[in-house]
């Protein structure tokens, strides 16, 4: 079970699965299938995870959704049941809180802050890669995919610090970010499968910032 996508013969297919589609692929060529009339009803071509044993625009079984602020594009999924967890999972995952999220399912949320013995941000748990500096000393360092994420983390670990809340629409991005760390999804699908609810806004957040382990806020968390 997956998410379809449909390109309007208006846009390159190609240049939108390596472009804006390219978290939904995880650097697999996508599985193609023309359509003279799609959901918009233009021409173009459905796009979906090779993994999918079948693609194609099929209204009678398929709900379908243009994605907001990609003109020509537009995200399906079967009427019947949504994709799941273990359908939309990235071949690397990382993290340590499986949790349930807004729509009743558990998902893998990543940890990117952690504290150390003194009760004080740590190294971070996050994947690392080892690199040489100018002067020539080996340095482990996040890599460079998990980039945002870590800086998401910071921000996320100042505003509990200040016993503040982040902006909404930006605790929304961490949110997503912080799942398509670990799946193959960005706003438009988080939003249909409905996993950030109330509770769920509070607790990815806390994972990402294993607040848990925190002595501080353990009688809070």
């Amino acid at each position: 079970m997956h998410f379809t996508y449909f390109v309007e013969s208006t846009r390159d297919a190609a240049e939108v699965a390596a472009g804006p589609l390219a978290y939904a692929f995880d650097g697999d060529p996508p599985q193609t299938r023309g359509c003279d009339r799609g959901p918009g009803g233009k021409p173009g071509v459905t796009l979906a995870h090779p993994t999918r044993e079948e693609t194609g625009y099929f209204p009678d079984c398929q709900d379908w959704q243009p994605i907001p602020g990609e003109e020509g594009l537009w995200i399906g999924h079967d009427k019947a049941k949504l994709p799941g967890p273990a359908d939309l999972a990235r071949e690397v995952q990382t993290g340590r809180y499986t949790v349930p999220l807004g729509d009743g399912r558990r998902w893998l949320v990543p940890t990117a802050l952690t504290p150390d013995e003194a009760g004080k941000p740590g190294e971070s748990p996050l994947p690392k890669v080892r690199r040489i500096d100018e002067a020539g000393k080996v340095q482990r360092r996040v890599k460079p995919e998990y980039e945002a994420l870590q800086l998401a983390a910071d921000e996320v670990w100042e505003a509990a610090e200040q016993a503040s809340d982040l902006p909404e629409e930006r605790a929304w991005e961490i949110c997503v970010l912080a799942l398509q760390t670990n799946y193959r999804l960005a706003a438009v699908e988080t939003s249909i499968l409905g996993l950030v609810d109330d509770d769920a806004a509070i607790i990815i957040p806390a994972c990402l910032v294993d607040l848990p382990a925190w002595p501080k806020f353990q009688k809070t968390a």
